[in-house]
Formats: structure tokens, sequence, C-alpha cells
């Protein structure tokens, strides 16, 4: 270890003292020079891993802010040296971030906001990393179950500091549908009255966008839910179905009609696509999205095609000759 203040202090050991003494500012400082020296030598895993003691470190402490430049350095770190995303690198970046809960003494509310903040930071810029080094392949492997446990945790802050509709985007992405619907529940209550009916219709399309059938079930049962609660029903709605409404309560019958064989996937894609058409207004008017979802849902689950264009059809006629 080299000379008391040198400013250089190799051993881990001697830092964690430092930060358990009440030296956290100058701990943090070492840990990132010592992260810097070890990157320079191309030992950036050593250097992350440096980064990431010392990130839990300093939170055990109680000192989330200073352990947040501290975290941000691994990630810039990965992404660098365009770690791989797979489960190795996914599940130190998810030590990292889950540091952040084990803030100690956090009973006061502006500590426990400042760790919760601290994190959400963090967990950000990981899942940035993460995204920027996705495979283009036009048929991308499954992501990493740890990538899954990053986005189901930042969800869950999300919807913790009220940010509802970024938790949504985060908790569909984590393949957690019942999280998913669960908060949507819970949000259905603070929007308009008047677009409850197309807020609902949204998420519920949005789970059943997915070929998953755990998201299909969760849609299912969200859908029953928000019927049952009135949530699908506009201002002055309350005893006619509105449109988006019967679009829905169609288009789960007619998954129960394929479920029982009674419907082949043929006549399931032609009948989905005859309910698409009828309440193309519906679905198109108020939010464009809504529809895109609708077609989304119509390919996971009804082998429903949209119709080729006239340069498509064009583009046949060559293929035939």
């Amino acid at each position: 270890m080299a000379q008391e203040g040198t400013l250089r202090v190799d051993n881990e050991a001697e830092l964690e003292r430092r930060v358990a003494i009440g030296d956290a500012y100058e701990a943090s400082q070492l840990y990132l020079s010592q992260m810097g020296r070890l990157r320079q030598q191309g030992r950036f895993v050593e250097a992350e891993d440096v980064g990431i003691r010392g990130s839990v470190a300093l939170v055990r402490e109680g000192n989330a802010s200073m352990a947040t430049p501290l975290a941000l350095k691994v990630v810039e770190s990965l992404t660098a040296r365009k770690a791989p995303v797979d489960e190795e690198t996914c599940g130190r970046l998810s030590r990292l971030v889950a540091a952040f809960d084990k803030l100690p003494g956090a009973t006061d509310a502006a500590d426990a906001a400042d760790s919760a903040g601290q994190k959400l930071l963090v967990s950000g810029a990981a899942l940035k990393f993460a995204s920027s080094q996705a495979s283009p392949q036009a048929s991308p492997p499954p992501p990493p179950r740890a990538l899954l446990a990053l986005h189901g945790a930042r969800a869950s802050d999300l919807a913790a500091a009220g940010r509802y509709g970024e938790a949504a985007k985060h908790y569909a992405r984590a393949d957690q549908p019942e999280q998913y619907a669960a908060l949507v529940k819970r949000w259905a209550s603070k929007g308009y009255a008047g677009e409850r009916d197309l807020f609902g219709a949204r998420c519920v399309l949005h789970l059943l966008a997915s070929s998953s059938p755990r998201a299909a079930a969760a849609a299912r049962r969200l859908y029953e839910e928000l019927v049952a609660q009135g949530g699908l029903r506009g201002e002055g709605s309350k005893d006619a179905a509105t449109p988006l409404e019967n679009f829905l309560t169609l288009t789960f019958k007619l998954l129960l009609l394929m479920e029982s064989f009674s419907v082949g996937k043929t006549g399931a894609a032609a009948a989905y696509g005859a309910l698409l058409q009828s309440y193309r207004p519906a679905l198109m008017g108020r939010d464009p999205k809504v529809g895109l979802l609708a077609q989304r849902a119509g390919s996971a689950h009804f082998g429903w095609k949209p119709p080729p264009g006239p340069m498509q059809g064009l583009m046949d006629m060559f293929k035939a000759k």
C-alpha cells in the first residue's frame, strides 16, 4: 500500500476501512483512481469488479450519492470495451444495481428518496448500455434472464416513484405480465374518465401483442377485471359497452374458439381481419398506436397478416412470372 496522504491506496481492505470510519469521499476518489489505473493497463474486468465492490461498500455505509459515480464508471467501462450483453455481464450489473437497495438506516424519507434516485440513475445507465449492444440480427436470441431482472427492478422502482408510463414499458420488457397488469389496475384510476376505455384497451393489447402464453393469460385476466370495474367504459357509458370494449370481447371469444379447436388458424386469421376492418375507426381514430398493437396481437395469436400494398402486389406478380 502507498504512503498515507499520497492519494494512492491499492489495498481494498484499507479503502473499506476508510469508508467505515467516515472518509467516504476520499475513499471514493481512491476507488476511482484504482479503476483508472487498471483500465490503463487493459485490465477492464478487474477495474469493473473494483467499482462494483466499492459501490457496495459505500452504499453499505450510507453513501449512495458517492457510490453513484463509481457505479457509472463500471457501466462506462463495459460500454468502452463493448462487453457482451450475456448472463454474466447482466448478472454483474444486477448486483451493482441491487447494492442501492441496502442503504442502512434509510428510515429518513430524504435518505430513502436519495438512494432510490441514485438507483434509478444507475439502472438507467445499465439498461442504456444493454440496448446499445443489442444484437442487430433480424431474429435475435432470447435476452439473458439477468437482463429481464434488471428491467423488472427498474419497473418496480419507477412504479414506486409514480412514473407509471415508464414502469409499464420496463414490465413489458421484463416478461412480467402479472406485475404489468397489477400496475395497470393502479394506474387506471388516475386517468381521465373519458379515456378509460382507450387506456384499458391499449394496455390489454400491449400484453396481447406478445406471443408469450403467460402474457396472453395476463391480458385476459386484466380485461376481465377492468370490465368488472367499469374500467373500459368511457364517461357516461355505464350501461353501454364502448366499441373498444366490444372489440376486445370479440377478440377473446375468438381466442377461446381457437383454443377449443372450433376455429382453425386460417379461419381465425380471416375472422380477426374482419374485426380489424369493422372496428378500424375505434382502433385508429383516437390513438393510432392502439390499432398497431391490435395488428401485432393478430399476428401473434391468429396468424393474421397485413394485406399487401400496391407495391407488394406488383412484386408478387413479377415473382409469379
